[in-house]
């Protein structure tokens, strides 16, 4: 994975910048120039190991023990349907997605931030609620942000659906599991 490699690139740097350090001589004397070092490393990392850093999507995430703000599990499609026909539904079902949510969550719309589940089958979307006041409020002004990652397999697809922060998602994420489940018909 991507974040594989950016660990073993900033080590990297990190071991390279106290060598020079220790030898009396400064490898980047600006941010700036850190920062493309830094760049440089990841993307070298990048290139001579790909298989580490562009490994292909194998889990979706998990739930902490006890949260009330996470839904996770396995949608189980009609035993004869292909893991392409499994893509091709999903990816219909949250493309359809209201940008206006449901019953007043999700109202800040939602976009894809990975959309693989023609070729792997993962998929990763951000949707954004809690316009107003309370997210004035209780968020700085800014929408609270859930997370929805989807891993289609041949015996069906693996789901997460998540708020970033906070306790409580009044719901919310249950309630777009069970719109997704509604839409596939399964």
């Amino acid at each position: 994975m991507v974040m594989v490699a950016f660990k073993y690139a900033c080590v990297a740097l990190l071991v390279s910048q106290l060598v020079t350090l220790a030898s009396g001589y400064t490898l980047a004397p600006s941010r700036r120039k850190f920062l493309n070092q830094a760049a440089m490393s990841v993307a070298t990392v990048a290139v001579l190991s790909p298989g580490t850093a562009f490994a292909s999507h194998e889990a979706v995430g998990v739930c902490k023990s006890g949260a009330n703000n996470c839904q996770q599990g396995k949608l189980k499609p009609p035993s004869t349907m292909k893991k392409s026909d499994m893509a091709a539904a999903v990816e219909k079902v949250l493309t359809s997605y209201p940008q206006g949510g449901l019953e007043k969550s999700d109202r800040g719309g939602n976009k894809f931030v990975a959309n693989e589940l023609s070729s792997s089958g993962y998929c990763k979307m951000e949707f954004y609620s809690g316009i107003g006041k309370f997210a004035k409020f209780f968020n700085g002004g800014k929408p609270f942000v859930d997370d929805l990652e989807l891993l289609v397999r041949e015996d069906g697809i693996d789901f997460y659906s998540s708020s970033r922060v906070g306790d409580s998602d009044f719901g919310v994420n249950a309630a777009r599991i069970a719109y997704i489940k509604k839409e596939l018909g399964w």
